[in-house]
């Protein structure tokens, strides 16, 4: 669940392994002295990025496989979708694999609010033309969490809200954003060659497209059809 999580913060995670003079990242500094590089060369930190994200995806298909072989060896055709759901609540080892699935749950969160914070100091820095101090990343996490907490206090059903924001954000992070992205990047490129022609077709279509994926999964939700 945590590698399904770290694409909120893949950026971050890229330019912490170094110092990318030609990126925009948004870095917190202590008083007025900026964090200071790991790495010089883009290409050693390019390289170690690579690295780090090709041992997470072979871990987790790895991990993932043999929870699913041994499950259904274990269960067969009865297994459920959650595997610790086939396992007696008596037992003592299912009962400590939920332990960590429980701490898994908790710790993806950090995640996701790392992300919403870094976008909210970077529109501070935009507006304020200001690097952000430790104490705004402190007060900013503050307010996250106290919006989050009171929000869990007052919703008694979750259902809903993440069935939209599945519905929403699924279809434009796959379709709607980058389709955006490559027609604002390509729209000043000329003379425009036939393959780029198509592709921006293509990209319209997709906006299109995600637009009414969006729209149907929200009137799905909502209707519970």
């Amino acid at each position: 669940m945590l590698r399904y999580r770290g694409h909120f913060i893949a950026p971050d995670l890229y330019h912490s392994l170094g110092n990318d003079s030609r990126s925009n990242t948004l870095r917190i500094v202590d008083g007025d002295e900026d964090n200071k590089p790991f790495h010089d060369d883009q290409f050693d930190v390019l390289n170690s990025f690579y690295k780090i994200t090709q041992a997470g995806f072979l871990s987790t298909i790895i991990i993932n496989c043999s929870i699913m072989t041994f499950g259904f060896l274990t269960f067969g055709g009865n297994a459920m979708g959650v595997i610790l759901n086939n396992y007696s609540t008596l037992d003592k080892g299912a009962t400590v694999c939920r332990l960590l699935t429980a701490i898994s749950v908790i710790g993806g969160y950090p995640f996701l609010i790392s992300a919403c914070r870094g976008e909210i100091l970077k529109l501070y820095s935009l507006k304020t033309e200001q690097k952000p101090k430790r104490r705004h990343e402190k007060l900013t996490t503050l307010i996250l969490m106290t919006i989050v907490t009171l929000l869990s206090m007052v919703v008694s059903d979750a259902g809903l809200i993440i069935g939209l924001s599945g519905a929403v954000m699924g279809s434009a992070l796959v379709y709607i954003f980058p389709s955006l992205l490559y027609l604002s990047n390509t729209n000043t490129i000329k003379p425009k060659l036939r393959m780029l022609i198509l592709e921006r077709m293509f990209c319209r279509f997709l906006l299109v497209f995600g637009i009414f994926a969006a729209s149907a999964g929200v009137l799905s939700v909502i209707t519970g059809v």
